[in-house]
């Protein structure tokens, strides 16, 4: 459980909603509580013993849970490794495209349990984020990479800004370098026979906000390489 999700609410919101029907459905349940940043992928790298993990958190907290699972020499056998979620974070993508998107949060997270104590179960392809240097990175959702992530990441030192520190955020970073580009390359892999059966298109991208034409985009140009890893 990641105590720090939603402005540390995630814990209450656990606590209060989650653990009383895990238990009241007779699950042997062993809550570990992370204290860092990265902490879930280091359990995951060890974990053994265990039927099942469920990660109380967002999306973060899931994506570095699957990291930690794929990094393992033994990746054949922890990829069967049942996941259950219990969305307690800001971002939910995963449970809320497993379920219903228009579900209120409360709602979510109780479906999210019985979904965990029916042992109903799923299978989602998996992005595969590697770079020149260091170890490969996976997720489920999204990827969210370039100078408007980077800016995010700066948020938390504008505080004293109140509901404005996001907005401040984009400005400030925006004058301190202009104009802001990232470089990549883009690789996929296309769905098999098998896969294309029951494909679905993706939605339509959201339309672009004004201020959107002022990135600057580049195509063909080297750097990080993304890959899909199907199961």
């Amino acid at each position: 459980m990641n105590p720090a999700a939603r402005d540390s609410e995630g814990r209450k919101l656990f606590e209060k909603h989650a653990a009383p029907l895990l238990h009241l459905a007779g699950l042997q349940v062993s809550i570990v509580k992370t204290e860092h940043e990265g902490q879930t992928k280091e359990l995951m790298a060890v974990i053994s013993d265990t039927d099942a993990v469920v990660i109380a958190g967002g999306d973060g907290s899931l994506c570095e849970a699957i990291t930690g699972l794929l990094r393992r020499p033994d990746d054949d056998q922890t990829i069967k490794l049942p996941i259950g979620i219990c969305p307690v974070g800001k971002t939910n993508t995963i449970a809320r495209r497993m379920l219903r998107g228009d579900l209120s949060d409360i709602r979510l997270l109780g479906d999210s349990m019985l979904a965990v104590i029916r042992e109903e179960t799923q299978t989602f392809d998996v992005l595969s984020i590697a770079s020149d240097q260091g170890k490969p990175v996976f997720a489920l959702a999204e990827i969210q990479w370039g100078p408007l992530r980077d800016a995010a990441e700066k948020a938390s030192k504008y505080w004293y800004l109140g509901p404005l520190k996001k907005r401040a955020t984009y400005v400030i970073s925006s004058l301190k370098e202009w104009p802001q580009y990232a470089r990549g390359k883009l690789s996929y892999v296309l769905p098999c026979e098998g896969c294309s059966k029951c494909f679905k298109s993706p939605p339509p991208p959201p339309p672009q906000r004004w201020w959107q034409s002022f990135l600057k985009t580049e195509n063909n140009t080297k750097g990080i390489v993304f890959a899909l890893k199907t199961q």
